[in-house]
């Protein structure tokens, strides 16, 4: 049986998303009021690609959150899946791996 979900777990991860968005938001317009375009450097492209690679992250946990993955199953309990909860197990497992790297 799969655990049970924690109902405060995604507005969690949604609201520190925000909030870490919302804090390179505000960087990238103190940024472009000080320096401009033209002024921006190496270390405003990874604040970018940082907040990129976060909202993978985020999506896939949220994907993940719902669709489970092959550790959420005991080994007794894998023998009594059906072919779709093992596909969502999958797909679940793989997305995990996608945000680990992320």
């Amino acid at each position: 049986m799969a655990p049970v979900k924690d109902k405060k777990f995604l507005p969690e991860i949604w609201i520190l998303f925000s909030i870490g968005v919302l804090w390179v938001v505000m960087r990238f317009a103190v940024r472009f009021r000080t320096v401009g375009i033209r002024g921006l450097q190496i270390d405003d492209g990874f604040a970018f690609f940082s907040v990129v690679c976060w909202a993978v992250i985020i999506m896939g946990i949220h994907i993940t959150y719902f669709t489970g993955t092959n550790i959420d199953y005991s080994a007794t309990e894998v023998w009594d899946l059906t072919e779709h909860q093992v596909e969502r197990a999958s797909f679940g497992s793989k997305l995990y791996i996608i945000t680990l790297y992320a």
